[in-house]
């Protein structure tokens, strides 16, 4: 499929766009909870190939399809080795920003206390997604540090936690990330919206998970045919070019143990085991650190979602979408439901699965190939 791709180089703190840019062998990822990015070139003697439009301080690149404004980026390297005709951009999603952005105190915060003899900030049984806003609106008050970020959700989550955060420990994104990478915890994405000319942000939580049971199907096998499904979308058949499969017992476990706050004897631990594979699997056990985590019952989640995620091989089939045929780009979105069939060999896939990361590829002419990992339900952090 071909659609009109363009690219434009924005003042960072303004967000005013500075120019357009003739981008080539534009490579963009996304990943679900991820902050995805941006790789492309430039020619490296272009008019717009300027010091300004590629400052790698002070640049973001913003990407448009169709007019419709889908990815921003910060620009974080630009390289054109001895001999090159083409200067090598890389861009990571605006998310990594909020890695970079540390907790300081409870200031500008609602729900979350300040603990001044602890040098912490506490929440107590407070909704997971009102510590988020918290967290968003803390350090948007700082001065220089308002990305303009809204926190949407449909309904608080129901989930209450209990939190104590050292001041200068850890980042707002870190923080966010280990809340919602816990049992009983929600998918996030920072999703852009607007134009190029008036960008909004919106961080948009779900519970328990983003996305929709879609109907669509990806399929190696038949043409490329669509059906209606029973929402009354489209699902598509024979819709592959290209598919494999990452299977891997690296990080697979029967025990996980965690470690909290504190040292020899007072040292806060959880452990959380899967008798049904004790003895059925060999004895691999993990192990994680979370050292400002004080409360026994806060790291047991922590310990069973560890489990959770690896107490049997992850099996992450890879699939080259046919850019032709239904379902086409933008008609899904990371997280949602998908089925997919597959009879090749080795490579052996039925069943419902989630679109946890797409890579979208885009030649000279606009045309795009679009790369995507599914997981299986209940698999995906």
């Amino acid at each position: 499929m071909t659609a009109d791709w363009r690219f434009y180089s924005l003042d960072a703190v303004t967000r005013t766009v500075r120019d357009e840019l003739p981008l080539g062998d534009v490579r963009i990822n996304e990943r679900l909870k991820g902050a995805g990015g941006l790789n492309a070139t430039i020619p490296r003697r272009h008019p717009k190939a300027t010091r300004a439009n590629l400052d790698t301080e002070t640049t973001l690149i913003g990407a448009v399809r169709d007019e419709t404004l889908m990815f921003i980026f910060t620009l974080q390297n630009a390289t054109s080795a001895p001999g090159d005709e083409t200067i090598q951009l890389d861009g990571v999603g605006l998310w990594d920003l909020l890695r970079h952005r540390t907790l300081r105190s409870a200031a500008g915060m609602t729900h979350g206390t300040w603990r001044a003899s602890e040098l912490a900030v506490r929440f107590t049984s407070v909704d997971q997604f009102r510590i988020v806003e918290d967290l968003l609106d803390h350090t948007q008050t700082m001065a220089g540090g308002d990305l303009g970020i809204a926190v949407v959700y449909d309904v608080l989550s129901g989930v209450t936690r209990d939190r104590t955060y050292k001041a200068n420990a850890s980042s707002v994104g870190e923080l966010i990330e280990e809340l919602a990478d816990v049992e009983d915890g929600f998918d996030w994405a920072l999703e852009p919206g607007g134009t190029i000319d008036q960008i909004t942000l919106t961080l948009r939580l779900s519970y328990p998970e983003r996305g929709r049971t879609t109907g669509y199907r990806f399929d190696a096998d038949g043409g490329p045919t669509t059906e209606p499904d029973a929402g009354g979308g489209q699902t598509g058949s024979g819709n592959l070019l290209a598919w494999g499969l990452s299977e891997s017992s690296v990080d697979q476990i029967v025990r996980f143990i965690a470690v909290g706050a504190g040292e020899g004897a007072d040292q806060v631990v959880a452990v959380a085991e899967d008798p049904n594979l004790l003895g059925a699997l060999p004895l691999r056990e993990g192990r994680g650190a979370w050292t400002d985590i004080t409360r026994r019952s806060t790291l047991t989640t922590h310990a069973l979602r560890e489990l959770a995620l690896n107490s049997r091989a992850s099996r992450i089939p890879l699939l080259l979408a046919r850019p032709d045929a239904e379902p086409r780009l933008g008609s899904y979105i990371l997280g949602d439901r998908v089925n997919v069939s597959i009879d090749d060999g080795w490579v052996q896939v039925d069943g419902t699965y989630r679109v946890i990361a797409r890579t979208i590829q885009l030649g000279d002419d606009g045309a795009e190939t679009v790369g995507l990992e599914v997981a299986e339900i209940e698999r995906f952090a």
